[in-house]
């Protein structure tokens, strides 16, 4: 696709910004001359202009306050400066013939005017082109940047019109765009828009070996985790996500050097050179206090002095272990926690064994199935463990905590004892369980949600059978079919949600058709709410869990059932079940199967749900034939 003449180009996300620092180093327009780079080190943000293509733009570059209050922090070849609120920045020019800067104080509007040419001519041949640098106090917390040509220029078309095949490939250009040594240095980004520092480029994980001690009276833990991977190409570094800091690495048994970038990203670098292809075994050891680390927005640790639970979405692991973590490299997991023999440790699949020494027990935890890195979860406390199998001869774990009153703690394990029964429904309608074990685990910590981690979800006190049947139902759709990026959300919880309704209909509640009924009639009359407004097939990262994902999500289901068929739609959810087991699959991909399941042509259908932002007609081609707005 060409790119024309534009008035405002955002050319993408480039950083996530916390507590002032940055873990990004990359470029724009890959090795075109005419490419600004962006860099980071430390609290400093480092913009260095392109080439003469670039000449006379004007680049801003943003920030956005945890807050969402969007402000400009600085301009490059114009006015420098920017309306600032709650802190200031420091903007200095850079190069060899010297420097100068404009400050900004702490809680005032100002605009000074600093100008520095793009093209260059500053800095005289052979001389240092200029580089503008932005430093961020260390009480200016900023969730993101950008930077972003602001006028309608021919070079800025330029630019862009180089990078049609980025544009195409679905992948936003701060992302597609590769270190200037890609092929040899892992990127520390992933390929996903929403948490760009997510992921990293050039190693596949194929299976972690996780070992943790955890103090409850100081909160600290000390971790060794083994990672086998795969290198993807030609590698003399690699990145990992870590929050905690690292206290050695090795990489195949030799000792490697090591730095954490920012707050979240581990750079390894290995004695030697890793050849695509290869397997290797990296060893991270590292300790620290979880609950002391915050990333993209988040802190993810849920402790007391008597019970802890591993356990949040989208990030979790970064608190615990070391990984690739993001949901489209998933991998085997075996998981030893250590702490004081009266506790007991839960966690994903089977449990191996467990081991006392000295005061200090050690429980192994073994996933044998690929697993999304944040669906590795733990918890350990005191709790009351019920185990056995399901009717269908399946294995369950279950485990309620005491520290919960004892009729909640009465109540949460008569509910928990449904799981059996809800996993073989779930499995009749779907098709064969996909773990070797199921359970559940219902926390004593004051958590306002449930979590669907792989074959043992964790709920609150609250728990009930609609939360069962969608934490269960996510073992299909979210855990064994995982996204492949996280904007296809609707996959996990459009989908759970709408197994909610299958399982009301068939034990005593409303029907399906009843449902799509009301909530249709209770929502078509606020076509300006978030609730039909949002693109549920692109949510973006702040609204991943709105209520539009979840219930129109649904709510499309159940209109694609009028449309295709109740029989279809079955057919179509195991058939999607079966193709992707133990993988990551996308919107589009579900709606190319319900397009061969159904031998239909259902584009509008889904842009009409999905995407189109407005309420659909009560149609026959909608699946809502015969319902009226009132």
């Amino acid at each position: 696709m060409g790119v024309g003449p534009v008035d405002q180009v955002d050319v993408g996300l480039l950083a996530r910004l916390q507590d002032a620092e940055i873990g990004v180093d990359g470029a724009l327009g890959g090795d075109d001359p005419a490419g600004a780079r962006l860099g980071a080190s430390g609290q400093r943000l480092d913009v260095e202009p392109g080439g003469p293509a670039l000449a006379g733009a004007e680049v801003v570059v943003r920030g956005e306050l945890e807050d969402e209050e969007r402000v400009d922090v600085g301009h490059i070849g114009g006015d420098i400066g920017g309306d600032i609120r709650g802190g200031g920045v420091l903007l200095e020019q850079g190069g060899s013939s010297g420097s100068r800067g404009c400050g900004l104080r702490a809680g005032r509007r100002q605009r000074p005017t600093c100008h520095a040419p793009l093209d260059g001519s500053a800095s005289g041949r052979g001389r240092t082109p200029p580089r503008w640098r932005i430093r961020v106090p260390v009480g200016n917390r900023f969730s993101a940047a950008y930077i972003e040509p602001v006028r309608r220029l021919a070079a800025i078309v330029a630019l862009l019109s180089c990078l049609p095949v980025l544009a195409t490939s679905g992948l936003p250009v701060a992302e597609a765009a590769e270190d200037r040594d890609a092929g040899v240095r892992g990127s520390a980004r992933g390929t996903d828009p929403y948490w760009p520092l997510d992921g990293n480029g050039g190693t596949d994980a194929q299976h972690y070996a996780v070992k943790v001690r955890y103090d409850f009276a100081t909160g600290r833990l000390k971790g060794r985790t083994a990672i086998t991977m795969r290198a993807t190409t030609d590698l003399r570094s690699f990145s990992l996500d870590l929050l905690l800091p690292a206290t050695a690495v090795r990489v195949d048994g030799r000792k490697a050097r090591f730095r954490t970038v920012g707050r979240h990203e581990l750079r390894v670098v290995p004695k030697a050179p890793l050849a695509a292809g290869a397997s290797f075994r990296v060893v991270v050891r590292y300790a620290g206090k979880p609950a002391s680390y915050r990333y993209a927005g988040e802190r993810n640790w849920l402790a007391s002095r008597t019970e802890v639970v591993a356990m949040n979405q989208p990030h979790m692991a970064p608190w615990w272990f070391p990984s690739n973590d993001h949901p489209s490299d998933k991998a085997t997991f075996d998981v030893r926690v250590t702490v004081p023999k009266g506790k007991k440790v839960v966690g994903n699949g089977v449990r191996v064994g467990r081991k006392v020494r000295r005061g200090l027990a050690t429980t192994h935890w073994r996933m044998s199935d690929p697993m999304a890195t944040y669906l590795a979860f733990f918890a350990a406390g005191r709790y009351v463990v019920d185990t056995g199998t399901t009717a269908a001869g399946i294995p369950f774990y279950n485990a309620v905590s005491r520290g919960l009153e004892p009729r909640t703690r009465k109540n949460a394990r008569a509910m928990l004892s449904r799981t059996g029964a809800i996993t073989d429904w779930l499995q009749a309608k779907l098709g064969a369980y996909p773990f070797a074990s199921t359970g559940g685990l219902v926390t004593g910590l004051d958590v306002g949600f449930a979590l669907e981690n792989q074959s043992r979800p964790t709920y609150g006190s609250w728990i009930y059978p609609s939360v069962i049947v969608h934490e269960l139902a996510h073992q299909w759709f979210g855990d064994s079919v995982a996204v492949q990026r996280w904007r296809d959300i609707w996959l996990n919880e459009g989908f759970a949600t709408y197994l909610e309704a299958e399982y009301a209909a068939e034990h005593g509640g409303e029907s399906v058709q009843a449902y799509l009924d009301r909530m249709y009639r209770r929502t078509c009359d606020e076509p300006a709410s978030d609730f039909w407004r949002l693109d549920i097939a692109d949510p973006g990262p702040k609204r991943l869990f709105a209520e539009a994902v979840y219930d129109r999500g649904a709510m499309a289901l159940a209109a694609l059932r009028n449309v295709i068929g109740a029989q279809t739609l079955g057919d179509l959810l195991s058939r999607w079940v079966a193709e992707h087991h133990d993988g990551n699959a996308t919107v589009e991909q579900f709606q190319a199967l319900a397009e061969i399941v159904s031998g239909k042509e259902l584009d509008a259908f889904f842009h009409t749900w999905l995407r189109s932002g407005t309420v659909p007609a009560p149609t026959l081609e909608n699946g809502l034939a015969g319902i009226s707005c009132s």
